[in-house]
């Protein structure tokens, strides 16, 4: 497997912030966040190669930035019920009287 160290990320990816500036150590749950909500597939893959599967699940639990449907879609990506988002198949409402 190839670990990329360097990305070029677009100016339409990170729309506020100059791209050259960003540091993937440093900015790291900016730059997960915006790829998970808005990366293309070469984008996410560079991403996937180069942090570990634990941050980018602690960078869905915590963030308050990225759309409950693309946590919910990176739950059954990454196979793991902790991430928030709604889920696919909620539970039916539990009844209390039989009436």
């Amino acid at each position: 497997m190839v670990k990329y160290k360097y990305m070029k990320f677009r100016q339409e990816l990170f729309w506020d912030v100059d791209p050259k500036t960003i540091d993937k150590n440093k900015h790291s749950q900016y730059i997960i966040e915006r790829i998970l909500e808005y990366g293309k597939d070469k984008e996410v893959k560079w991403l996937w190669d180069t942090y570990s599967q634990n941050l980018l699940k602690k960078t869905l639990r915590n963030s308050r930035s990225i759309r409950p449907k693309t946590k919910s879609l990176w739950k059954l990506l990454l196979n793991d019920p902790t991430i928030g988002g709604p889920t696919p198949f909620p539970e039916p409402p539990v009844r209390l009287w039989n009436y």
